[in-house]
């Protein structure tokens, strides 16, 4: 997530205060910040044990195929559209692995949410990240091509939805979070489709969205929320020793697949985001790793400006019970 790296020895003076904080080498009693989080910070190794199940498919880039998964995701690839980092035609076979984020709660066990570059929150529908090689060396879409993407949904359909690609801290972190990521609209608006089809003796509809993916790496299905409406800064306090090295926080919408992300505000020992919208209801989910074990808090709350900042108390949970509790959001 971070470049910098920084150490710390059994007595480290805490920034927020005239006094040291002493620990004796247990990272429960670690209550010390840091102004960037280390790249060694425990609150990287989260996905390592949230992740999301990940398609992996193969094909022969010389000739036209579609690849098709169990939970309603197809892949259209035309001949000789992918190549080799540097432009050069591929003619080997491709591996190709996709994590699709169907649900609120897989977003947040990927440790992803839906704001923009330009601070703007998003709606989503579906959220992927792919990845393909040839030979353990990554490969792209040349220039002008595209993969066609289908996949189903259960929710409404909905429309005015564009391709949001990320925005990455160059070259982008081969492991933990990306404290430059956000998302950024394409320019090509025209790209999503809706589909529906009805089959079988009980009338059985399957419904979902089409699009072209032109890169690979991150790519989401969204909309614009209504940008006219009143924002305020959201903030949370945790126990001291809930830090930004073991700790990431977002602001779930109740009514929507949209996610905002607190971000440690270094001074305040808070995590926070100035653009949560007013009389909105959400709820508050933070995720911590300490040693070992998982630390999860979450507060319901029905609008973001009624307190100046909302106290929390993680409870201890399994990986299970942390992924269980994210999937009811």
């Amino acid at each position: 997530m971070f470049a910098l790296l920084i150490g710390f020895t059994a007595c480290q003076k805490d920034l927020s205060s005239d006094g040291f904080v002493l620990y004796t080498g247990n990272s429960v009693n670690d209550t010390v910040w840091t102004s960037t989080t280390p790249i060694s910070a425990s609150v990287n190794n989260l996905i390592d044990s949230t992740g999301t199940d990940r398609f992996v498919g193969e094909f022969n880039p010389t000739i036209s195929d579609t690849l098709r998964s169990a939970d309603g995701l197809e892949v259209s690839i035309p001949a000789n559209t992918v190549v080799s980092m540097s432009g050069s035609p591929i003619t080997d076979k491709v591996k190709l692995e996709i994590n699709r984020l169907q649900t609120k709660g897989d977003i947040i066990r990927s440790l992803q949410f839906t704001t923009t570059d330009s601070r703007r929150i998003l709606e989503v529908a579906g959220t992927f990240f792919i990845k393909a090689s040839s030979g353990n060396q990554e490969v792209r879409i040349k220039q002008n091509g595209a993969f066609k993407i289908r996949f189903t949904d259960t929710a409404d359909l909905k429309t005015n939805l564009s391709v949001f690609t990320a925005i990455e801290s160059n070259p982008p972190p081969a492991w933990g979070i990306d404290s430059l990521f956000s998302w950024n609209r394409n320019p090509d608006t025209t790209t999503v489709k809706t589909w529906g089809s009805t089959s079988g003796a009980q009338g059985y509809s399957n419904k979902g969205y089409e699009f072209l993916a032109k890169n690979f790496r991150w790519i989401s299905i969204g909309r614009y929320i209504d940008s006219s409406a009143a924002r305020t800064k959201l903030s949370i306090i945790l126990p001291p020793n809930y830090t930004n090295k073991n700790t990431i926080a977002f602001a779930v919408l109740r009514d929507k697949k949209s996610i905002i992300i607190l971000r440690p505000d270094f001074l305040s020992r808070t995590f926070a985001s100035a653009d949560v919208p007013v009389n909105t209801a959400m709820t508050i989910v933070s995720i911590s790793k300490i040693g070992d074990s998982f630390y999860l808090g979450n507060r319901a709350i029905t609008d973001a400006s009624s307190s100046v900042a909302f106290s929390i108390t993680p409870d201890k949970k399994t990986a299970k019970q942390l992924i269980d509790f994210l999937n009811t959001l």
